[in-house]
């Protein structure tokens, strides 16, 4: 508690006199390990490339944003199917191996933490909802994680906690590194 009363008191020396930026608008590429649950059964992790566009806007004179944006995911996962045979318990073991391309759309909460006036650790949480292609179906979840600005350069790390949706969610952890091309910095 004494190390995040500090920071802050740091933060708020740094920032006292800055104007902060309006927005930002970047492009994000990530590596996600996404997981299904279904059922009460959870699948083996299966990672992929994912990319999209974000934007951030400044919502209060304080520096909070609210983030948004369109990001191509893949909520695919691997799972093993056990046939029974019920004369002898065991049957033919199955692995799948399946996809689906989805499009998440996120609504974040962020507070940047201003280092310096280009520098800032970010915080975030919120709701996102997607669609996916291959499946066809809604799925939603809370979206939480920290992210780090240098200049235009972007990174961060996160995880996203899928709802229990007809008995399946989808969890993943993400890590992305992005470019911010318009907006402040």
């Amino acid at each position: 508690m004494v190390a995040v009363m500090a920071a802050l008191s740091v933060n708020a020396q740094i920032v006292k006199n800055m104007k902060y930026p309006k927005g930002h608008f970047g492009i994000r590429a990530a590596y996600t390990s996404n997981t299904l649950t279904c059922y009460g059964e959870k699948s083996e992790a299966k990672s992929f490339v994912s990319g999209g566009l974000a934007a951030d806007f400044r919502v209060a004179s304080i520096p909070l944003y609210l983030e948004t944006g369109a990001y191509y995911i893949n909520r695919g996962y691997k799972a093993i199917d056990v046939d029974y045979d019920w004369g002898h318990n065991w049957g033919d073991v199955y692995e799948s191996d399946f996809d689906n391309h989805s499009v998440m759309v996120p609504l974040l909460m962020s507070y940047h933490l201003y280092l310096t006036d280009n520098m800032a650790v970010q915080p975030f949480v919120g709701p996102y909802v997607e669609y996916g292609f291959d499946r066809e179906e809604v799925s939603a979840g809370i979206r939480a994680g920290v992210g780090y600005n240098f200049g235009r350069l972007y990174v961060n790390v996160g995880y996203d906690f899928g709802f229990n949706i007809d008995e399946k969610k989808n969890n993943a952890f993400f890590a992305t590194i992005g470019f911010n091309f318009a907006g402040g910095y």
